[in-house]
């Protein structure tokens, strides 16, 4: 055998023995998928930029990672997350910080608008940033995300803070 083949087949052994690689029986059914993988975007990477008056701080508590970015009800502003042309489908997330007064909540928007650009167009989800906060939020399974964007409201403060692309499948 050439070097290359075995070295392949060094690899594909030690990947069967860790678990990571999944082999199916000759049983005439359909490889099935392995453990979902995930890949976390904060405000503070290099995929996040920034357009219009949005703020970065660390002000209320329970935020992810660093600290977040905010623009207020008065200001405009859109946030955008570049994963890199995310192959396969996604389940997408968003996570904001949760404020811990009664007056945090007040400035929260009760409409913010993400958008979604994947494979089959762009998608437009809603949601409440005066409610749970401090959690991941499912906003939709997309596949081959190209680009998530969150922008600012009159209805109040907007906070971009992260979010996180969870695997459904991989292909073998």
């Amino acid at each position: 055998m050439e070097k290359k083949t075995v070295i392949a087949l060094v690899v594909i052994a030690i990947l069967i023995l860790l678990g990571i690689l999944i082999v199916p029986r000759f049983t005439g059914q359909a490889i099935k998928a392995v453990p979902k993988a995930q890949e976390i975007l904060d405000d503070s990477d290099i995929e996040f930029k920034t357009q219009g008056d949005w703020e970065w701080t660390a002000y209320y508590d329970k935020y992810h990672r660093t600290g977040y970015r905010y623009v207020e009800k008065d200001g405009e502003g859109v946030g955008t997350w570049d994963p890199w042309n995310m192959p396969g489908e996604y389940e997408v997330y968003a996570w904001w910080p949760q404020g811990q007064r009664e007056i945090d909540l007040e400035v929260a928007s009760p409409e913010v608008k993400y958008e979604i650009t994947h494979k089959d167009g762009i998608d437009e989800v809603i949601v409440n940033q005066k409610i749970d906060g401090a959690q991941w939020n499912y906003l939709g399974t997309y596949e081959d995300i190209e680009t998530v964007k969150i922008y600012s409201s009159e209805q109040g403060t907007v906070f971009a803070d992260a979010i996180k692309l969870v695997s459904t499948y991989y292909q073998i």
